[in-house]
């Protein structure tokens, strides 16, 4: 994901610009705000995993998993009786926005009983790290159980 790496940049670039500078060289604003405007809205959110996920076939246990788009996240999943009964993030490297999504995604996948909740608002990002984490912890160990 280049541009979203570009994107950071050339936002933190553009605001660290001395304003009194860009006033000098006429172009150089517009310049700027083209190129953030353009990397800002360039970047597709990570997009989820998809798995087919039988709970009640998945070993009562405790499950690590991980992700990495922009972020990165390491979770533990513990499965018990077909139920998703703790979920915790051991890490999640986000950005501030980004962090908020931690508690938000824990109730919502403990509470419905699916990694394939919705994102929080302004942190799709880490929202979809963290699902995606959820659901290499589950896959990696998911059996089908006649």
């Amino acid at each position: 994901h280049f541009f979203s790496k570009i994107r950071i940049i050339w936002v933190i670039y553009g605001i660290s610009i001395n304003y009194k500078h860009m006033k000098t060289k006429t172009h150089l604003p517009k310049l700027y705000i083209t190129l953030a405007a353009l990397t800002l809205f360039s970047c597709k959110p990570a997009p989820l995993t998809v798995a087919d996920i039988q709970l009640p076939n998945i070993a009562n246990g405790v499950y690590t998993g991980q992700a990495k788009n922009i972020n990165e996240a390491f979770v533990r999943v513990t499965i018990e009786n077909g139920r998703i009964v703790a979920f915790d993030i051991e890490k999640l490297d986000a950005t501030p926005f980004g962090q908020k999504a931690k508690d938000s995604i824990r109730v919502r996948i403990i509470r419905q009983q699916t990694p394939y909740v919705d994102a929080v608002s302004g942190a799709t990002e880490a929202s979809n790290t963290l699902i995606n984490a959820v659901v290499n912890a589950i896959t990696k160990v998911s059996v089908h159980v006649p």
